[in-house]
């Protein structure tokens, strides 16, 4: 689309390593706490480590819960759940920690030229990307919450073409299947697949992405249950409301991030992040429309897209009071990261205001630190209580649990592995 390819496939590969290792180190110091010590946020500990360690049956990766099926997570747990436990929650932790340096470096490689030939431009928005804190350490250290990774990942594959090698190209349609069956959302890449497979193109690439659509297709028919009995669900959303959450949460919070979002709040004053999410939304695709390519306008009409059709979706699912919370980032980390995508994009060409821009982001986004941040004795304690459970379950014969805030206790059961698979 933009003219200069400027780094050679043959010689891309030590950066994008290092690229790799740069997202991977950005990650972990940011969650020191939550890599090293574990706590086993919310789910991680009774409905993931917890039901693999106690029912070793393979076909348990394919189980419902909260209303759909999570393929990667689940089986990430069910390999986890086969290590001791005190290992099991740091490879559970380890493995989200890789996910997110991938899903922060992919869109360097020369793969994704189609989208944006000028790799400079790809590489600087995953720099961006990773420095910047979208979400909390939940979603960068919580299997659970990991499918947010996959969600993004598969909105590459989807909307770029299919890579030319044939090893590749099953790598790729292996990882978007499984992160189709990852997401609820995973819907939203429908579009993209579909104007890729309809698009001229070898029988391969269209074969390709007729995997991926199929992929999700089956996904919502088969590894979705809507309508569940006995619950509520939102509905329709406010379209005013839904308006203002969505100028506040992806453009405002993306650059002023969520801590001074919720100062505003506390102080009555939401209309400041509403209007300021508007004028920085109309200025941004205000300089997008006056970039010289066309290509550009594509880009912004599908980030555009994807924002609104998450955003809406997850209104549908959860509703406005809940998609408010100050811990619901995950709601949003994905439409932040389309955001500051297009935000890269215009800065690579206005390098004067680029600077100032990222200047104030930068002061802005440090007060964020906090979201990422977890405690260091109770992570030491989760281990040892880990470690101590094993001891207690191989020496008696009744089950173990480890008592937690919210409703997330840990429940172990003795000998589960031999004698009660799927019980």
């Amino acid at each position: 689309m933009t003219p200069n390819q400027s780094t050679p496939s043959s010689r891309a590969l030590p950066g994008f390593v290092a690229l790799f290792l740069f997202a991977a180190a950005v990650a972990w110091l940011r969650c020191l706490n939550a890599y090293t010590w574990p706590v086993l946020h919310a789910e991680d500990g009774p409905n993931m480590l917890a039901f693999y360690f106690n029912d070793r049956c393979l076909e348990g990766v394919l189980r419902v819960y909260s209303g759909y099926v999570s393929l990667l997570p689940n089986l990430v747990g069910y390999l986890a759940g086969a290590l001791p436990l005190r290992l099991a929650s740091q490879a559970m932790s380890a493995h989200t920690l890789v996910l997110a340096a991938a899903a922060h470096t992919l869109f360097a490689h020369h793969h994704f030229r189609p989208l944006i030939a000028e790799d400079r431009i790809r590489i600087c928005i995953c720099i961006v990307l990773i420095l910047a804190p979208a979400g909390n350490f939940a979603i960068y250290s919580s299997t659970t919450y990991s499918i947010w990774h996959l969600l993004w990942i598969l909105i590459l594959l989807a909307a770029a073409p299919a890579p030319r090698q044939l090893l590749l190209r099953l790598l790729g349609f292996v990882i978007g299947a499984l992160a189709a069956w990852s997401h609820p959302l995973s819907i939203v890449c429908l579009p993209l697949g579909i104007a890729r497979l309809m698009a001229k193109a070898p029988t391969g690439e269209r074969a390709y992405h007729g995997g991926i659509v199929v992929a999700i297709l089956s996904y919502v028919a088969m590894g979705i249950e809507f309508g569940r009995a006995g619950e509520a669900r939102p509905g329709i959303p406010d379209l005013s409301a839904s308006m203002e959450l969505l100028l506040q949460r992806v453009p405002f919070e993306a650059l002023a991030g969520n801590h001074m979002r919720l100062i505003l709040l506390t102080h009555g004053l939401g209309w400041v992040a509403t209007a300021l999410g508007g004028l920085l939304t109309m200025g941004l695709f205000a300089l997008i429309l006056k970039m010289p390519p066309s290509c550009w306008s594509r880009l912004a009409f599908g980030v555009s897209y994807l924002v609104m059709a998450l955003t809406i979706l997850s209104i549908m699912a959860r509703g406005e009071a809940l998609l408010s919370g100050p811990w619901e980032q995950r709601y949003f980390c994905v439409q932040q990261l389309l955001f500051l995508s297009l935000v890269t994009v215009v800065a690579y060409t206005r390098c004067v205001a680029a600077v100032a821009v990222l200047l104030v982001t930068a002061v802005l986004q440090a007060q964020n630190g906090i979201y990422f941040h977890t405690n260091r004795q109770a992570g030491r304690s989760m281990l040892a209580s880990l470690s101590l459970a094993e001891e207690r379950l191989s020496q008696s014969d009744r089950p173990v649990v480890l008592p937690r805030k919210g409703g997330w206790d840990i429940r172990l059961i003795p000998q589960a592995r031999a004698s009660n698979c799927g019980q």
